[in-house]
């Protein structure tokens, strides 16, 4: 097998979990909880899901559209998660058709209600954690905020195979008047460029994806 160059680690990583540590402030919550109850909020946010009511199917296991291989979960992690979360209502859980499949579903206020909870029980010098959150929020207007959070679709722009990540502060004041097609290169050359960046490679725009676009070409062809 060919050596592979640091720098194309990124390629190889696959999609990036939105791990919101807030979370672990929850009752019986563990970091393996935080991170199943993590990838559920980012699919809950997506407007499939949101025409559904909130909810969502996804298999313990395989290559892909599973929790093993979006979050790295075994299955008996998942369980794990699923009771703890399961428990305090935060997550809620459907068997449907024939053969059963198991949909699942985020209680956006129950989540709401805990996390204010969880931050007055822990004050402004109890967790590490609540200090990142805005100060002077009152406990009712940060239920509200998290609540609409929860039913806020989730944009997210196609950039090819490049992992998705947010871009949108970044790519709001040159993306005005641009094409489909213009936005979509744009928010790929900065994507690559924050790669480029990360691992030390000095190249940007057109150059840094083009670049990309030959590693994953060599890497397709050694398979």
């Amino acid at each position: 097998m060919a050596a592979i160059d640091a720098s194309l680690l990124p390629a190889l990583l696959g999609r990036t979990v939105a791990y919101h540590a807030v979370f672990t402030l929850l009752p019986g919550v563990t970091v393996t909880g935080a991170v199943f109850l993590s990838q559920a909020f980012f699919w809950t946010r997506t407007p499939t899901v949101q025409k559904r009511n909130g909810w969502f199917y996804k298999s313990q296991s395989g290559n892909e559209d599973s929790w093993e291989s979006e979050t790295g979960l075994s299955p008996k992690q998942q369980v794990s998660a699923r009771r703890s979360l399961s428990a305090i209502g935060v997550l809620e859980e459907d068997r449907r058709g024939v053969p059963a499949r198991t949909w699942y579903r985020i209680n956006c206020d129950r989540l709401a209600q805990l996390l204010a909870e969880a931050l007055d029980d822990n004050g402004p010098e109890g967790s590490g954690i609540s200090q990142t959150l805005p100060k002077g929020e009152s406990r009712s207007s940060l239920t509200e905020n998290l609540d609409s959070l929860c039913r806020m679709p989730l944009v997210r722009p196609k950039v090819g195979t490049i992992t998705e990540m947010t871009t949108e502060k970044t790519t709001d004041k040159k993306s005005s008047g641009l094409t489909r097609a213009e936005l979509a290169e744009l928010l790929g050359q900065q994507q690559a460029d924050l790669i480029a960046r990360r691992y030390g490679s000095d190249l940007v725009g057109t150059a840094a994806v083009e670049a990309m676009r030959e590693t994953l070409k060599g890497l397709d062809h050694e398979q």
